[in-house]
Parts: C-alpha cells; structure tokens; sequence
C-alpha cells in the first residue's frame, strides 16, 4: 500500500476530523495549535489577562 501524506508531510502539529476526514495544520509551535482552536475552529476561550493569583491585587 502507497504511503499516504499530508500537506506535504509538513513538520509541525495538526488537528484531525476523522468524521469529516479533514485535517488541519496548526504550526509548529503550541501556540499555534491553541490558536488554531479558538480563532479558525471556535473552539476555547481565550486566555485571562492574569495567568496567577498574585497578578490579582485585594483590596
């Protein structure tokens, strides 16, 4: 059997839609794997402006 590639056997990530038989290529970083989710798939929410409790100040 051939062996099959896809997008060119482009390094990087890639999501699958094995449902739909689609595949997306994300980038090479997690970044753009994150970013691939939100902004082309809709899927997450965006990070907080605040990553940890001591960016929060009590008053």
């Amino acid at each position: 059997m051939p062996s099959r590639k896809i997008n060119n056997a482009t390094h990087g990530f890639y999501l699958a839609n094995i449902l739909k038989k689609k595949y997306y290529y994300c980038g090479t970083e997690w970044e753009d794997v994150e970013r691939t989710l939100r902004e082309d798939l809709g899927i997450g929410a965006a990070r907080p402006a605040h990553d940890s409790v001591t960016d929060i100040e009590i008053c």
